[in-house]
Formats: C-alpha cells, sequence, structure tokens
C-alpha cells in the first residue's frame, strides 16, 4: 500500500472515468504520473496500460453510390464436420453480392459468389465493434443489433458515417456476414469523420491501416496484445494501400467489399478496416463451437488454419497468410 501511495503524487482524481461495456469488460481513463502507471501496469489485474492518443480511422473514398440491399440463402445437404460422430447443419448461400467472404471459404480462389457454413454460425456470441456506430435498424442485421454505448459526447447514437456498419454487416449480416447469428453490438467511439481517441478503444482485432508501409509504425497496430489484419484483394494480392509487416498476423479481403450501410442501403469500400472484419467473423464462429482459455489461444487458431502460401506482395516478406473459414477447420 506505502508504494502506491507514493506514486500518487500528481495523480488528477477529477480525471478519471470508468468505462463499462458489458460482463468483465472494463477500463479507466485518467491522467497519471509516469510512475503511477508503470504501478498499475505491474498489476496482475489490468491487462495492460497505453497513453492515450488521438485516433482518425483511415477511411478510403467510397468505390460506387449505395445500393439496395438484397439477400439469397439456400439451405444444403448435411456434412460431415471436423468433429468424429458429429454432424453440422450446413447452409449454401448463392449469389453472394461480396466476393470477401466466398474467399475465405476456399483454399485455392474458385466460386467467389457462394458461401457455405454451418447453421450455427457463430450462435451465442456477442461481438463488439467499436467505430462510428451501428445501423441497428437495417435488415440485414435481422434484429440482432444493438447500439449498446456512445462515448461520443457531441454526437448522439447514429452511425452517420456508415463506416461501423459496415463493418458490422460482413461480420454479422444475414447477406454479406459471415458468422450470420452473432449479435452485433455498436459501440460509438469515432464520430461521422473518423475522429476519436485510443481512451475508448479497446483492442482485440485491428486493422493494419492504410498508408501502404510498415504497420509496426503505428498505434494500435503494433501492439503485441491484437491481432492486426491486413487487405488482400480479388488476384490474392496485397494492395498498393495496406500496411504490412511482422505486426500483421494475417491478410482478408479488403478491396470491393459490399456490406451494410446507412438506411437500408449497401455499399462497396476499400481499405483494411473491410479486411478486419473478416477475420473477426472467423473469430466468433470459432468461440460458437469450442472454448479458449485466452486471446492468444484464439489468435493461435486463426493463424493455424489459415491458408499459407496463396498471397502475392509488392514487397518482400515471409509467413504470408490468408484468412481461412471453410469446411476443412
Amino acid at each position: 500500500m506505502a508504494n502506491a501511495e507514493a506514486t500518487l503524487s500528481g495523480f488528477e482524481q477529477d480525471s478519471v472515468k470508468n468505462i463499462h461495456i458489458s460482463g468483465d469488460v472494463n477500463f479507466v481513463v485518467g491522467s497519471f504520473n509516469p510512475s503511477f502507471a508503470g504501478y498499475l501496469n505491474s498489476l496482475d489485474d489490468i491487462d495492460y496500460v497505453e497513453p492515450n492518443r488521438i485516433y482518425k480511422a483511415p477511411f478510403m473514398p467510397l468505390s460506387s453510390a449505395s445500393k439496395p440491399a438484397v439477400s439469397r440463402v439456400v439451405p444444403s445437404r448435411r456434412q460431415k464436420s471436423i468433429k468424429k460422430y458429429q454432424k453440422r447443419e450446413m447452409i449454401t448461400q448463392s449469389g453472394v453480392p461480396s466476393w470477401g467472404i466466398c474467399r475465405i471459404n476456399q483454399r485455392e480462389r474458385g466460386d467467389l459468389a457462394s458461401y457455405t457454413s454451418d447453421t450455427s454460425a457463430g450462435q451465442g456470441i456477442d461481438v463488439y465493434i467499436f467505430d462510428t456506430g451501428i445501423n441497428a435498424e437495417h435488415p440485414d442485421f435481422g434484429g440482432r443489433a444493438v447500439r449498446s454505448e456512445n462515448f461520443i459526447d457531441y454526437e448522439d447514437n447514429i452511425d452517420y458515417a456508415g463506416h461501423g456498419t459496415h463493418v458490422a454487416g460482413t461480420i454479422g449480416g444475414m447477406t454479406y456476414g459471415i458468422a450470420k447469428n452473432v449479435q452485433l453490438h455498436g459501440v460509438k467511439i469515432l464520430d461521422k469523420n473518423g475522429d476519436g481517441s485510443t481512451a475508448t478503444l479497446i483492442e482485440v482485432f485491428v486493422s493494419a491501416g492504410n498508408t501502404g508501409d510498415n504497420a509496426c509504425d503505428y498505434s494500435p497496430s503494433a501492439n503485441p496484445d491484437v491481432f492486426t489484419v491486413g487487405a488482400s484483394d480479388l488476384q490474392d494480392a496485397i494492395p498498393s494501400f495496406s500496411s504490412y509487416g511482422e505486426c500483421v498476423r494475417i491478410y482478408a479481403p479488403g478491396t470491393n467489399i459490399t456490406s451494410t450501410w446507412m438506411n437500408d442501403q449497401s455499399q462497396t469500400m476499400d481499405g483494411t478496416s473491410m479486411a478486419n472484419p473478416h477475420v473477426t467473423g472467423i473469430a466468433a464462429m470459432l468461440m460458437s463451437e469450442r472454448n479458449f482459455d485466452s486471446a492468444n489461444d484464439l489468435y493461435n487458431t486463426i493463424i493455424q488454419i489459415a491458408t499459407p502460401g496463396v498471397l502475392k506482395s509488392p514487397v518482400e516478406q515471409t509467413n504470408l497468410l490468408l484468412a481461412y473459414n471453410g469446411l476443412e477447420r
């Protein structure tokens, strides 16, 4: 206790704010002197401490005008799962309007208009999207989306940018999504221009960035506790805008990705922010099927099932992995 009291010099009590998201997800924002921040970081009950920074989402220009959303889902035959003596009821979606979920559904690039998964598809899993909010009323969410929190004091909880809604659609939309039965929670930490701060950014799966250089030069992608995702394109190449390097653990489709948007519309976008939700969707699928002792166990499983040897990079890189969510996992 004496050590803790000794570090309190310069501690600004009025600056402390407790933020509770859900369940055991809590964090504290405040102004602390370096020695007290170091003390907090040494405590076993605290996962990590990092400085607050101004954050701006790396929005890419829109690829097209928004369009009405459409859906087509077709049940398919039962297929054996990888678990012995069990079967999974599979469902196949044909005429898929976004190629990305189809690409990660197969090892070799083939039919990019068909997506197959088990019918549980992330059931029982809650996914929190820390972004510009969610258009929770979009019909593609089927009533599974809610606006959980808003940390932008000068805006209400509506998604005025569309970015968070697009991300949520790839994770769990009925038409555009991977884990079609997850519960989607919008946590608004960015305003309509994509501005916010890392004080409200809980990092698990993050985008590598759209600066086309080393992701290790930036936060939060350089944080070793997060899972950083880069982008790939239709030709299994890493596009010039995607950041890269040792801090990028995996790549996923991030060009010409169509997903949910404002009102009842859909939108096509580019960016590592479009790649990241593919991997988040895979994580939700895995978590609905098995238990993980830690985030690192989940990270390792995603890496183990990924597809090696198919990606092409404009710069020399090793161990390039494409995210995978097919039947073989």
